[in-house]
């Protein structure tokens, strides 16, 4: 039996003798969210987020887990709305997730995806809302952004669609009647259908012209709707006549037990009514919102309990735009009188930049309406950082609401080195963290605007450095105090720049855009006053995709796609530049992988280590489109693809997060890599390693599995045993005769109850310990 066991462990093992390793462990997220769906189905809440992630919770809504059954990223036709929808088929026993993305069907364990939707000049549209009923699926479908779309029916349960009724209009939200007519909102209009869901005709209604209908209910044939300027309206015959029930807008309507309506006012505010809305009570969510900001909740689920789980959202509601980020999932136990958040495990926020202080080692985030995050390793999260600033006092921002959320989504973070102070650059106004009282106090920019400041940087001498990359006030910047900005003149590309970026003592940018010999790199020394421009000398047509500024060598890595006469066959190549000596290097891109057609290298960085990663597109041999297809990182000679359990296609943001480690976001999702074994003074590339060492588990905290990863610096009989915080032995596995090198194993830990857990790695007479934490 101890044969047996050993065995499997053995079996569970990674390991492999080269040195050269490339480890993976994603990153817990920033928890909240803008939220538009939550159902129960087959005893388990989903909701899914601004952003079409989807998360379950099987405890009623206090934990959720990301659900990785559902890839919503297969080939979006078109946006709509960028929102998404769930609903539960009872007759069927089905879940069905939609929206600009197409539909998902999922029952039996299995997820299809239906194969007979509609087209558009070959491209699948979008789902609006769907009506389940015992004999059909109704459901709302735009096919392109030029048309305004129809009603489709199915019979089988969503594994094929017909045309159902030409509209010619989208419906964003769909209901029905007892006697199987369809009500939907378009806009500001209010459609009705015959019975059996066909013919619709306009119904009259209290509006204004630039009025927007936020939501529909039907209950027991009466219809509801609500509008910015008209609140929530209802009407006992069908859109004859319409009474004004309540004043204030709605993000949502819904039907609780017991004849109760349930409104979620844009204004943080919850209105439930028990007599048809003559009489409503008023719960203040104690939620911030601004003029055109709103927060509230979006949908409301009701469980057998009465426990109340509702979806939260936050943003611009008239544009559609829901990038500020809401406080996720809020639940009531006492019937819509109190609530509070409940999003542990929740990671949908707007992240918009990592920065890594190379300083301090200390890695940052900034995320929308939520502020500034620091990474704290000790106990695997992220923190916040100062006290929210308050800009109401600034007339750029018109009496706004102190807090993240009228800062906006754009925006530069980084630290002066002199003052050791946090920086952040946004439209308007600069931030700076004062540190004697931990909150971030406001600067006013003095007569420039940024509309999308990038990149920020500092000299060593504290000089502030930043490109602006929109409006009237595009170039790039300086400043010594970071209220008066001056504009480096001599620029010789202007605004005309794809990238942007500084290290102590030059500036330098990529354009991609330019012709002749404004094509590339231009780099300066000078803050300006002189420009170099590092042109490649080659044959035939070529394109400069992308550039790293390595901060330690003080060098350029640029990317190349060539197409050299007289095959005008496309080669990739990476080009080093030297700044100090002024000499080039050329290597080709090589790899061992298959089924790649013509691979084209596109951003590319370069870890302290010397390890080389570049995000590569592959052309599609019939239609000549190319798309990511990976990251790739250098071997030798030769590069491979960084197979690391990484989402597809090219991530959101890169940041080199130490000496062979990267961080890649994919929207809130955040990835550690670390690539090891590139040659540097103190490892060895064909040697073994210098030393035997544990590295952290990931992920922790973990439920239920985690990856044990260690470092043997000799090959030896290893051993690992999980222990108690009590000294308790709860697992023991003998790994037997181990070569050198990396190693790693899944430990599973099903049976064991949530906690901290002591493990040690044995190998030979040397011993490592580590801890890791259980969340169930």
């Amino acid at each position: 039996m101890k044969y047996l066991y050993t065995l499997f462990a053995l079996l569970l093992l990674h390991s492999t003798n080269s040195y050269s390793q490339v480890l993976s462990q994603k990153l817990p997220g920033i928890n909240g969210g803008n939220f538009f769906s939550v159902v129960e189905f087959q005893d388990t809440l989903y909701t899914i987020s601004f952003d079409s992630q989807v998360f379950n919770s099987t405890d009623n809504g206090a934990t959720w887990v990301k659900d990785t059954r559902f890839n919503l990223g297969w080939s979006p036709a078109l946006k709509v709305d960028k929102t998404a929808y769930l609903s539960v088929d009872d007759y069927r026993d089905q879940l069905y997730i939609y929206g600009s993305f197409g539909l998902m069907i999922y029952s039996s364990g299995t997820v299809t995806v239906p194969e007979t939707l509609p087209e558009f000049f070959g491209s699948r549209g979008a789902f609006g809302e769907m009506v389940v009923s015992d004999s059909a699926l109704y459901a709302s479908y735009l096919y392109s952004p030029t048309s305004r779309g129809e009603i489709l029916k199915s019979l089988d349960g969503g594994l094929t669609w017909v045309s159902h009724d030409a509209t010619q209009q989208f419906l964003k939200y769909l209901s029905s009647t007892s006697n199987g007519r369809l009500i939907g909102v378009s806009g500001k209009k209010l459609m009705l259908s015959e019975v059996g869901g066909t013919s619709f005709t306009e119904l009259t209604i209290p509006t204004d012209i630039y009025d927007l209908i936020t939501d529909l209910l039907v209950s027991d044939d009466i219809i509801y709707f609500s509008s910015f300027e008209k609140g929530i309206q209802s009407s006992i015959d069908f859109g004859d006549t319409w009474t004004q029930i309540h004043e204030e807008t709605a993000f949502s309507l819904t039907e609780l037990s017991s004849n109760r309506i349930l409104a979620g006012g844009l204004n943080a505010h919850v209105y439930i009514s028990s007599d048809g809305g003559e009489n409503w009570s008023d719960t203040d969510l104690g939620l911030t919102t601004s003029i055109f900001s709103y927060q509230g909740l979006k949908e409301i689920l009701e469980l057998e309990d009465g426990t109340l789980v509702a979806t939260t959202v936050w943003g611009d509601v008239y544009n559609n735009s829901y990038k500020s980020a809401s406080v996720g999932m809020m639940v009531s136990n006492d019937n819509g009188n109190s609530w509070t958040a409940s999003n542990t495990g929740l990671s949908a926020t707007t992240i918009t930049q990592i920065f890594k202080d190379d300083i301090t080692g200390d890695t940052y985030l900034f995320s929308v309406g939520t502020g500034v995050y620091k990474w704290n390793n000790e106990v695997s999260n992220w923190e916040t950082v100062g006290t929210p600033p308050d800009v109401s006092e600034l007339q750029s921002y018109n009496n706004a609401t102190p807090g993240w959320n009228p800062i906006g989504d754009i925006g530069s973070l980084s630290k002066n080195p002199v003052t050791g102070e946090l920086v952040f650059v946004s439209k308007y106004v600069t931030l700076i963290l004062d540190s004697d009282t931990n909150t971030w106090e406001f600067v006013e920019h003095d007569s420039i605007n940024f509309l999308s400041p990038q990149g920020l940087y500092f000299t060593s001498d504290g000089t502030a450095i930043i490109h602006e990359s929109l409006g009237p006030y595009q170039g790039i910047y300086t400043s010594t105090d970071l209220i008066n900005w001056e504009e480096i003149e001599d620029n010789p590309n202007g605004a005309n720049i794809t990238n942007f970026s500084a290290i102590d003592g030059y500036i330098a940018y990529i354009d991609t855009y330019a012709f002749d010999d404004g094509l590339g790199v231009h780099y300066s020394n000078d803050f300006g006053s002189t420009w170099t421009h590092i042109q490649a000398n080659r044959e035939g047509t070529f394109f400069i995709n992308g550039y790293f500024l390595d901060p330690d060598k003080k060098e350029v890595l640029t990317t190349f796609s060539s197409y050299p006469a007289p095959t005008y066959e496309l080669t990739s190549a990476i080009e080093v530049y030297d700044l100090e000596t002024k000499t080039i290097s050329e290597t080709k891109f090589t790899t061992s992988e298959e089924n790649l057609n013509t691979p084209d290298l596109k951003d590319i960085y370069r870890l302290p280590n010397g390890a080389i990663v570049s995000l590569v597109h592959d052309t599609d041999p019939i239609t000549y489109i190319a798309a990511p297809i990976g990251y790739f990182y250098n071997t030798g000679d030769t590069f491979k693809m960084l197979k690391a359990n990484l989402p597809e296609g090219a991530a959101d943001e890169v940041t080199i997060n130490g000496e062979n480690t990267l961080l890649l976001r994919y929207g809130a999702d955040i990835y550690e890599v670390s690539i090891s074994g590139m040659s540097t003074s103190n490892e060895q590339l064909d040697g073994e390693p210098s030393t035997f060492r544990l590295l952290p588990n990931y992920p922790n905290p973990f439920n239920p599995t985690t990856q044990l990863q260690f470092e043997l610096n000799q090959p030896s009989n290893t051993k690992i045993t999980v222990y108690s915080t009590a000294g308790q032995v709860v697992k023991e596995i003998d790994m037997g005769r181990l070569t050198s090198g990396m190693h790693s194993v899944r430990f599973d830990a099903s049976s064991l109850a949530s906690g901290i857990y002591l493990y040690s790695v044995q190998s030979g007479s040397q011993i490592r310990t580590g801890k890791m934490t259980l969340i169930k």
